[in-house]
């Protein structure tokens, strides 16, 4: 069944059950009111009444589908992309808005030379200092405009491989996948300082506090999530040399990874090597911890990749222990045949 109009009725149903719910206290009778009236509490226990528990629709729960929409309704927005909080919900096969001769790769000014991953430069020798420059203002006012220009900007505002530089990327390749299956570039989050840092509204409740700031060269370095220090929970690699290639015509890169609050987002670029391979699929994208765990993705977009057009996916694991040192498994089928992939997280 097709899993949108299976997240259609569950928040047809869910926005019912919540009007019934919530009828001694509203008479609005528009969907994004009801839900925005509606606390988390109450949605959790409205989308608990309203889905069997353990379901799984190709690895995307009934359960996350009727908080997607819940929340979608409530901020009158469509599949945003907000990592570490949110992931649009699972699409298996889309096409491109993107034209074959269209480049959406990120400008990497000197990213894009063999420094990229050495984090080489001729100021490679001056040393990381706490506090903010005008790079920094720029980056978090990049954040906060959601946008791909922005994401763009939050790059050209950081010292280059540094987390600062990984998280912005991260967020730009997600934004591909975003747009790849045909989603908008995303509304300005609402920004506010605070002390010494910003806190960033993804949600209504304003729950993001960046601070703690370091700088290189008069470039954002790094910051802290949260309490998190981004270093600690971040990988990107935008090398070309990082594809793995299979027998079936396709490859594909794990191009960043971020762990928060148990959860694994990733993104991940596939592209096809052989033309008579036709288009590469999805298949199953599954992360390996070193833990032992094997999990399948809770959300996602995976759209199909051509010898013209390259495939940029955003995914997210739920409940997964630390992913650092192991992998993720992209199973891809093509013409020619099928192959699994082994991305190491690293």
């Amino acid at each position: 069944m097709n899993k949108s109009l299976i997240a259609i009725g569950v928040l047809v149903a869910a926005v019912f059950g919540g009007y019934q719910w919530l009828s001694n206290v509203t008479i609005d009778v528009n969907p994004a009111s009801i839900a925005k009236n509606m606390t988390y509490e109450e949605k959790v226990k409205m989308c608990d009444a309203l889905t069997q528990e353990g379901s799984d629709l190709d690895g995307y729960t009934a359960f996350d589908m009727c908080m997607e929409g819940m929340n979608l309704a409530s901020q009158g927005i469509q599949n945003p992309v907000i990592p570490d909080l949110a992931q649009p919900p699972y699409t298996d096969n889309t096409t491109s808005g993107y034209s074959d001769n269209e480049s959406i790769a990120p400008d990497m000014g000197d990213a894009q030379n063999d420094s990229v991953n050495s984090g080489e430069s001729n100021d490679q020798n001056e040393a990381v200092v706490s506090g903010e420059s005008v790079a920094t203002t720029s980056f978090v006012q990049g954040l906060s405009s959601w946008s791909s220009s922005g994401f763009q900007s939050m790059m050209d505002n950081s010292y280059t491989d540094s987390p600062a530089w990984k998280y912005a990327y991260h967020l730009f390749n997600g934004r591909l996948s975003q747009r790849q299956a045909g989603g908008s570039d995303g509304s300005p989050l609402k920004m506010t300082s605070e002390g010494t840092g910003y806190r960033i509204c993804f949600t209504s409740s304003c729950e993001m506090l960046f601070d703690r700031f370091q700088t290189q060269s008069g470039m954002l370095y790094s910051f802290n999530v949260n309490g998190v220090d981004l270093s600690n929970a971040i990988v990107a690699n935008s090398d070309d040399s990082s594809y793995v290639c299979g027998s079936s015509g396709a490859c594909a890169s794990l191009r960043s990874l971020s762990w928060f609050g148990g959860t694994a987002y990733a993104t991940i670029e596939v592209k096809v090597n052989n033309p008579s391979a036709g288009k590469a699929v999805k298949a199953a994208v599954r992360l390996i911890t070193t833990s032992g765990q094997n999990l399948s993705l809770t959300s996602g977009t995976t759209p199909h990749a051509t010898i013209n057009s390259n495939a940029h996916y955003s995914v997210g694991f739920k409940n997964s222990t630390s992913p650092w040192g192991g992998e993720v498994r992209v199973k891809l089928k093509t013409s020619l045949g099928t192959d699994t992939l082994i991305l190491p997280v690293s």
